[in-house]
């Protein structure tokens, strides 16, 4: 989010007072993230450090309610919000809901990488929140995984009219004669994931709770060196593979190396892995992929020439070999 679009410090500053009986010392904008609808800041107490992130819009709830009903129910790693003076776990600011969580001082996982005892830690878990059982009514709140990937109509328009598309610039220009040069095998990665995503909204089975985005940059580990889990935009019920494809060859961030695996799987067990999921949620990530960056540089006009640049650059790289598309090819051959 552009700093013109945040709310003063002063009204941030009241809000925290107001909602959460905070006195804030400082109160610190932290670029981070890749939600372009909400601010993120380190707020300082006299007594300890708080994250504050203020979403524009609307929120989804149950991403905010379940680490706490996880918290409530010993999964340690979890880190959940603060209650308000009100007893709720999310305020209003202005047009903004606020969430406001302690801060953890540590760096995360993909940064800093995990021990043996971190990752079996990593595996007991998420195997207790895949194996949760969450009653209503915030189980009926929670979203299930439909096999309908939501990047996939923008990915979709966007090649049927890629061979027309108005060049806007050098960036727009760079990006449409590689998507033609890759043409014809983004057509075979969306009928792929059509054909899976067919499949497996028949066959699909034994779905429990999922994180959603479980890789290691959303693992912070503190200055004891014990895991915490952040980041709850998109728990849902699904099928384990949606998280263990961070996992199993993840080569998302840092490739997950084979003896990671192993030091994850002591600590969470020895599943079955249904490949035509795992293949599934590769492509899914190849589709999300393509349409944000795609978008970033074709159809956000106003958009600061450093992110088209980045945007670029991380499309391209997906087709580079060991990347994303050629796991979820590893993946789909397993099936």
């Amino acid at each position: 989010m552009q700093q013109a679009h945040a709310p003063d410090q002063a009204i941030i500053r009241q809000h925290l007072a107001q909602t959460y009986a905070i006195e804030a010392c400082t109160i610190e904008q932290i670029e981070r993230g890749n939600d372009p609808q909400a601010a993120l800041y380190l707020v300082q107490t006299r007594e300890q450090q708080y994250f504050l992130k203020l979403k524009h819009g609307s929120i989804y709830h149950a991403g905010v309610l379940l680490p706490r009903y996880l918290k409530d129910r010993g999964v340690a790693a979890v880190v959940a919000p603060v209650d308000t003076r009100t007893q709720q776990l999310w305020g209003r600011c202005q047009q903004f809901h606020s969430v406001l969580y302690p801060y953890i001082e540590g760096a995360t996982g993909m940064d800093h990488g995990m021990s043996a005892q971190q990752w079996q830690s990593f595996g007991q878990q998420l195997r207790r929140i895949h194996t949760m059982q969450v009653r209503p009514p915030l189980r009926h709140m929670l979203r299930w995984e439909n096999f309908r990937p939501p990047w996939l109509p923008t990915v979709q328009a966007i090649h049927q009219s890629i061979n027309t598309w108005p060049i806007g610039d050098s960036y727009s220009a760079e990006l449409i004669d590689f998507w033609r040069i890759k043409a014809r095998e983004i057509s075979y990665v969306i009928e792929r994931i059509s054909e899976l995503g067919n499949y497996l909204r028949v066959n699909a089975r034994n779905f429990g709770l999922s994180h959603g985005d479980i890789h290691t940059a959303n693992i912070v580990l503190d200055q004891i060196q014990q895991i915490n889990i952040v980041d709850w935009d998109y728990p849902l019920f699904a099928p384990k593979e949606r998280d263990l494809r961070f996992v199993v060859g993840s080569v998302i961030g840092v490739p997950v190396q084979r003896h990671e695996e192993q030091w994850f799987f002591e600590g969470y067990g020895q599943p079955t892995i249904d490949y035509k999921a795992l293949a599934y949620y590769r492509y899914e990530r190849v589709i999300q992929d393509l349409g944000d960056y795609a978008q970033r540089v074709l159809l956000r006009r106003d958009a600061p020439q450093t992110i088209k640049q980045a945007a670029l650059q991380s499309l391209r790289s997906r087709f580079l070999a060991g990347n994303i598309i050629e796991s979820a090819y590893q993946a789909d051959r397993a099936s």
